[in-house]
């Protein structure tokens, strides 16, 4: 009997007053707190109180996260470029991360594409979740270029943490898109994509569809 009036006396004393619950709900403190367990559960820094200060630092309210998907000669490469200068936020290019990723998951992709095998769409979420996780998309967002392409893909991103705020799906008629399949060049030097056909068809033809949570 004496445990049970110890056990409700404790509760008495570690119940939260109305007035604080209040406080919480108007400036927000539920929302940031899972906003930070689950940035820090995503990245699992080395130093958690060093990652949650610069967390706190960021203006979490203006980063857009966004993924950029269309069939191929849809306009992917352009839309992406564009939106990520309006938002000035960082053009994230699969292709480009698959190169320049220095760890060991892109060491093992990069060896499984010189040898014309699929990389596993782990290996993609590694290197891109390493890419998204860098200071200048923590800082500005970032805009994800035709990734993910297959619904596997997408759950390992998600089981990363990589998680968008818009997604923008981009349409345009078979018709087009073998049109602009011949007229596509890449520069040998930058790796960059063009197209001759782009901007004759590209407003008439390209229907855009943007969702966001």
């Amino acid at each position: 009997m004496r445990h049970c009036e110890d056990d409700t006396m404790a509760m008495e004393r570690l119940a939260i007053p109305p007035e604080f619950s209040t406080y919480a709900e108007e400036k927000g403190i539920f929302t940031l707190y899972e906003g930070m367990l689950e940035a820090l559960l995503t990245a699992r820094p080395e130093c958690p109180l060093q990652f949650l200060s610069h967390y706190l630092s960021m203006d979490r309210a203006r980063m857009t996260c966004v993924v950029v998907y269309g069939p191929p000669c849809s306009g992917q490469h352009s839309v992406s470029k564009l939106i990520a200068r309006k938002l000035r936020a960082v053009h994230v290019v699969p292709e480009r991360v698959l190169r320049e990723d220095q760890s060991p998951a892109g060491t093992q992709a990069r060896a499984l594409a010189k040898e014309g095998k699929e990389v596993t769409p782990g290996l993609w979420a590694a290197i891109i979740h390493s890419r998204t996780q860098q200071t200048d998309c923590q800082d500005k967002g970032w805009v994800l270029e035709a990734f993910p392409r297959t619904r596997k893909q997408a759950l390992a991103l998600q089981s990363k943490g990589v998680i968008a705020t818009h997604f923008v799906h981009l349409e345009c008629p078979d018709a087009v898109l073998i049109e602009r399949y011949g007229g596509k060049r890449i520069d040998p030097l930058t790796g960059g994509i063009h197209n001759t056909c782009l901007s004759l068809y590209f407003s008439e033809c390209v229907s855009v569809y943007v969702c966001w949570w």
